[in-house]
C-alpha cells in the first residue's frame, strides 16, 4: 500500500510508537488531549502540506484539526491495543467473540429442531445425489 510506505506516514508511526506509552500512562483527557496536540504540531510543522492529507479530486488537501485529532488518537489506542476498549484490535476481537456465540447459539438452536434437522437434511440429500447425477 502506498499511504504505509510514504515517508511522512513511517514518520507518524514512529512518533505513534515513541509516544503510545507516555500516552498510556497519563492520567485524564486534558493530559491526553496536550499529548495528541503536541503530536499534531509536530507533525505539521515538519510537512510542506500540513501533515493530515487526504486524496480529492487527483490532490491532497488537508483534512483539518478534528480529524487529524481523531487520527492521532485512534493510533495511539491502535498502539495500546491491550488498554482501550476502542482499539481496532480491541473492536475485531469482541466481534469475533460475538460471531462465534452466535454461531454456536444458532447451531444449538438447530440441533434442538427436529423440523429443521430433517429438512437439512432432505436438502443435503438432494444436493449431494443432484451433484453427481
Amino acid at each position: 500500500n502506498f499511504a504505509k510506505t510514504h515517508t511522512g506516514n513511517i514518520f507518524f508511526q514512529s512518533i505513534i510508537q515513541d509516544t503510545a506509552p507516555r500516552y498510556g500512562e497519563s492520567q485524564g483527557k486534558l493530559s491526553k488531549s496536550i499529548i495528541v496536540s503536541a503530536i499534531i504540531d509536530t507533525i505539521r510543522r515538519l510537512s510542506p502540506q500540513g501533515g493530515f492529507v487526504k486524496p480529492a479530486g487527483g490532490q491532497w488537501i488537508e483534512i483539518g484539526n478534528r480529524n487529524a485529532r481523531e487520527k492521532v488518537s485512534q493510533a495511539l489506542r491502535d498502539q495500546l491495543h491491550s488498554q482501550y476498549r476502542s482499539s481496532a484490535r480491541s473492536k475485531r476481537q469482541k466481534k469475533d467473540v460475538v460471531n462465534a456465540k452466535m454461531n454456536d447459539k444458532m447451531e444449538a438452536f438447530v440441533r434442538s429442531n427436529q423440523f429443521v434437522l430433517n429438512r437439512m437434511a432432505t436438502l443435503t440429500s438432494t444436493i449431494e445425489n443432484h451433484k453427481y447425477a
